[in-house]
């Protein structure tokens, strides 16, 4: 029976559904699929879905080859109708995923001008549903299509801000799974990239201190309401966006206008230049402070010591070769299993002098600066009364092969919890040590409270 066949049944359809139950019943299959933990279960449900369309399609040829010349679909007579030329039915091409794209996209658009209209483009929650009612368009129901659709969404977040732009990228970035599995906005090149510097960015925001997180925000806002900061901006606010683009660069172009972004680097600068970086608000850490262990180079004590133990290591072979007994071929003849054991004895003595001289690969410390590049990453901003005096923190460090941080201990604290968080996140989202990085190291950092 033709509502038995295995590709119906794992639809979930019936004989008599059309193309468009087909595309329906296949979403809703494709939602119980992990893709990347079930990929055979994935491709039998594609091909599932590919075979019945095809089928459906034949059925619809057949249906009309078959229906009595002269009579309707009800089964009325029609008037007769001169003969004609057979009509050929060509098969349905293939769907082509740009225009199937291009749809959604189009749809989106307008919901996107939509709830510019109505006011509405910085309620995340409206942003989120305009999304999902794209993806649940039929047209996506092609899996090439909706992997172009997201990318003409990241292209969209990528090319500037537009009104609404800061609220879509956070719900971009959660519904369509951008902030969870980097590996999705990776794959759309240039532009992907820059969206997922963005996010890891507003990661690092989303992190901070409470009094931290309000300090950008209100900056930002500054910025928003400020085009034209040159000689208009206060002294501190330039400062502090100095200081916050070497770390929030990406995530501000997607949320902020990049012609002001350039009007205020450019007065930033002009403060600079004209009055230096000091005295108007905390400008980060101090220049790092060296614990005593964290300075270590090959070029010092650590040569010596690999010296003297080579030194040592091979006085040592010359003397057991020396004071050693001795076995002659008399001696192989007279007692070999004796001379066997000494042999062996001899080799594992050599072999393990070989692995006490070894020097391990080499892995280099830390530089200055990079240590630094950590520093000016550090944001801090005392509250109100704190006092002066110099606030110092320490922590151990652990790296993986590759450079990056798997451990932060802390080993010294400073007399404010604030600033020691703020030191120890950075320290744990930083990517300045490249592999081959020493393993552990100690480090401190320390900070200036204003008079």
């Amino acid at each position: 029976m033709r509502d038995t066949f295995p590709f119906l049944l794992r639809l979930g359809v019936d004989a008599g559904a059309d193309a468009k139950d087909i595309r329906r019943a296949y979403a809703r299959e494709l939602k119980k699929i992990d893709q990347e933990a079930d990929p055979d279960g994935f491709q039998e449900l594609r091909q599932a879905y590919e075979v019945a369309l095809q089928w459906q399609a034949h059925q619809e040829v057949e249906r009309q080859a078959a229906a009595p010349a002269g009579v309707d679909d009800a089964g009325t007579p029609l008037a007769a109708a001169p003969e004609t030329e057979p009509v050929i039915v060509a098969q349905p091409a293939p769907d082509d995923p740009y225009q199937l794209a291009d749809q959604a996209f189009t749809q989106f658009q307008s919901s996107a001008q939509e709830l510019a209209s109505k006011n509405e483009s910085r309620h995340q929650s409206r942003w989120r549903e305009a999304l999902q009612a794209s993806l649940s368009h039929d047209s996506l129901l092609n899996l090439t299509a909706r992997t172009i659709f997201e990318a003409r969404i990241a292209h969209l977040l990528a090319t500037g801000w537009k009104p609404g732009h800061e609220t879509l990228f956070v719900a971009a970035s959660e519904v369509l799974d951008w902030a969870r599995d980097s590996r999705r906005i990776q794959q759309f090149g240039e532009a992907g990239a820059m969206v997922d510097r963005a996010i890891n960015q507003w990661k690092l925001y989303e992190s901070m201190s409470a009094h931290a997180m309000g300090t950008v925000k209100q900056l930002i806002q500054t910025v928003r309401n400020t085009p034209n900061p040159e000689r208009v901006a206060a002294r501190d606010d330039l400062i502090l966006f100095h200081q916050l683009t070497d770390r929030f660069y990406h995530w501000f172009s997607i949320i902020i206008d990049r012609e002001i972004l350039q009007k205020w680097h450019q007065a930033a600068q002009a403060e600079i230049a004209r009055n230096g970086t000091t005295g108007a608000v905390p400008r980060g850490e101090a220049p790092v402070e060296s614990s005593g262990k964290s300075g270590w180079s090959w070029s010092g004590w650590q040569i010596t010591f690999m010296i003297i133990l080579l030194v040592k290591g091979c006085a040592a072979l010359l003397t057991s070769g020396s004071h050693g007994p001795s076995y002659t071929s008399t001696t192989r003849q007279a007692d070999p299993v004796a001379y066997q054991n000494a042999v062996n004895q001899a080799m594992h003595e050599e072999l393990q002098a070989a692995r006490t001289l070894q020097i391990a690969p080499e892995e280099t410390p830390p530089t200055e600066e990079q240590l630094e590049a950590v520093r000016r990453q550090i944001f801090y901003v005392p509250e109100r009364g704190k006092g002066s005096g110099v606030l110092k923190v320490s922590f151990d460090v652990e790296l993986d092969g590759m450079g990056k941080v798997i451990n932060v201990q802390r080993t010294q604290s400073s007399s404010d919890p604030a600033y020691d968080e703020a030191v120890a996140r950075t320290l744990q989202h930083t990517k300045v040590f490249p592999p081959g990085t020493q393993r552990k190291f100690p480090v401190s950092y320390s900070y200036r409270l204003p008079e």
